[in-house]
């Protein structure tokens, strides 16, 4: 089988050594046993079992194409024209086989998979195989299961870690995310975790895990809000029992580090922008299987940029949900749409009037009169333009003689065109994303973009530290100067003595961050100085009977206090 993929006799040996010559030993309660030459193959785990096994299966693939070429299996047909048809799918271990509701058919598909395990050695687990069908009768399923020794199954069919054929409106489908999310949570002990820790789990672990679904699924309203309110309730530490009091309101959480919040991703946001990844994607995999199946699905005729048909009822849910992206959020849709470059290549993608390939401009905008005279609306780049060497003549045919200030027009229409990239015939038309940054991936870029819809950066949340270091330097000297001539001149520490210079520190400290948060949340500037005496008054005052002095007395007679306190 190497032999035939075009492997040489030597990659061949070296290959065969390392399987034949491999030794392997059981441990049996902990103990060795003698080792041994398998006879099998390679052991589980093996790093070059993953690459020998995609070469075994690529002989699956040549039988499944070759019994299509030979029509004794027809597989699924896509398009109104039958543009594109699939036989089969795969991906590592997993396969997604298409046949006709025909007896024959299935069992040609049972033949072709039984030569497999005979060419190859493997074995097919029929028990963890399903059949599943879309528009036959339950009997007629039951019998093709009978035959391939499986089980039946009914949308939605789990593969790959999604249901397909599920409804992403229905709550039931994110049952699954919302379950997970929760016994993850529960597992942690809130009690023995501080905000801190609280939070870099919530980051890492109960954001990420929705992720997969979020990349292709549409996220409903009452679900985002259901897992916000898990992330909140973690976060401030309160039971599902007992309701704790959110000290910061959700909006605010949900900011960057450098507008003020903490960070947390917005899962309405995140959703969005990996939906409008798969645009991405539809714009830069122009030659890709699942680029085909969409355009023979929805008449893309020629390809397009940007995944925009008109939604009907006859489109999947999922495309419905992954085109309305962009509705969600307009201005998100006009940051990509202002980003999107598209790269002349043999102009067989770009549309000559509809796609901004001259710069960011529309030709179909800047000339509606010549557009609307066109014999070729919807015509491609390639067929306006005629290229001979290094020279091109551009070709714009109407359905009528133009008049004069239309002749005028389509000399400024040449003009423009003129000055636009040529065509490279060797090339394909390619997009190009520029705001792209260095190490920064593109959902990335996106939801960076989202941020600056909650405000700008506030300059005082980094640098509030840096603002106010001087005045927290002039406290700590003052409170030393004043305070450390009447305790400590002498006279003797008392236990009310130290129980102050206890918690000058902690007041310091306290103080610092909440004039930080006042600062950022409610461009409050109070005096820093101040409002660490105030607030170490006020925490002595509460927390010992045995002071008995007044907050005024303190801030502005501490002599007295001392005398007080002998």
């Amino acid at each position: 089988m190497l032999a035939k993929f075009g492997f040489g006799e030597k990659c061949i040996s070296w290959i065969q050594e390392c399987v034949s010559t491999a030794r392997i030993l059981i441990l049996v309660n902990g103990s060795p046993t003698k080792e041994f030459n398998p006879q099998k193959g390679l052991r589980q785990g093996d790093s070059l079992s993953l690459f020998l096994f995609n070469l075994v299966v690529e002989a699956l693939n040549i039988l499944l194409q070759r019994a299509m070429e030979l029509r004794l299996l027809k597989g699924v047909s896509v398009g109104a024209n039958d543009e594109v048809k699939l036989s089969h799918l795969q991906f590592a271990d997993d396969s997604l086989l298409f046949c006709e509701v025909e007896l024959l058919e299935v069992l040609n598909l049972k033949r072709i998979l039984r030569c497999f395990e005979v060419a190859s050695g493997l074995k097919i687990n029929y028990h963890k195989s399903v059949v599943c069908g879309i528009g036959i009768s339950g009997s007629a399923l039951t019998e093709f299961a009978f035959l391939l020794n499986c089980k039946t199954q009914n949308l939605p069919l789990k593969h790959q870690g999604l249901p397909l054929g599920a409804n992403p409106r229905r709550k039931k489908t994110w049952k699954p995310i919302v379950a997970k999310v929760k016994l993850r949570q529960a597992g942690w002990k809130m009690r023995l975790l501080s905000y801190v820790g609280r939070l870099t789990l919530m980051k890492a672990v109960l954001s990420s895990i929705p992720v997969y679904y979020l990349s292709l699924f549409k996220l409903t309203k009452g679900i985002a809000k259901e897992l916000d309110k898990i992330q909140a309730s973690f976060l401030w530490g309160g039971p599902d029992l007992k309701r704790k009091i959110h000290l910061v309101k959700w909006s605010e959480v949900t900011k960057s580090i450098k507008q003020g919040g903490l960070g947390v991703r917005r899962i309405r946001d995140a959703n969005v922008c990996l939906l409008l990844k798969r645009w991405w994607r539809f714009a830069s995999e122009l030659v890709s299987l699942w680029y085909k199946v969409i355009c023979s699905k929805y008449r893309f005729l020629g390809g397009k940029w940007v995944p925009n048909p008109s939604l009907n009822t006859l489109s999947s849910y999922i495309w419905n949900g992954i085109v309305a992206a962009g509705e969600q959020n307009q201005s998100l849709s006009l940051f990509y749409a202002s980003n999107l470059q598209l790269k002349v290549g043999n102009g067989y993608h770009i549309s000559f009037w509809v796609d901004p390939w001259c710069g960011n401009l529309c030709l179909k905008d800047e000339f509606p009169r010549l557009f609307s005279l066109s014999l070729q609306n919807d015509g491609l780049l390639k067929n306006f333009v005629e290229v001979f060497g290094a020279t091109k003549n551009w070709l714009v045919t109407c359905r009528r003689p133009l008049f004069v200030w239309e002749k005028n027009e389509l000399l400024r229409l040449y003009g423009i065109v003129g000055s636009a990239p040529s065509l490279q015939l060797e090339t394909q038309d390619s997009a190009v994303w520029r705001a792209a940054k260095l190490g920064q991936s593109f959902v990335s870029n996106l939801y960076n973009y989202t941020n600056s819809a909650y405000g700008g950066n506030e300059s005082f949340s980094r640098l509030v530290w840096i603002k106010n270091l001087w005045s927290m330097f002039s406290c700590s000297a003052y409170l030393f100067e004043e305070y450390g001539q009447v305790f400590c001149s002498g006279y003797p520490w008392r236990k009310a003595e130290l129980r102050i210079w206890r918690a000058i520190p902690l007041v310091t400290l306290w103080s610092i961050w909440k004039h930080r948060n006042d600062c950022s949340f409610h461009q409050n500037m109070q005096q820093l100085q101040e409002l660490i005496l105030t607030m170490l008054a006020f925490w002595l005052k509460a927390a010992s009977k045995e002071l008995y002095f007044s907050i005024s007395d303190f801030l502005y007679n501490i002599s007295g206090v001392r005398q007080g306190l002998l």
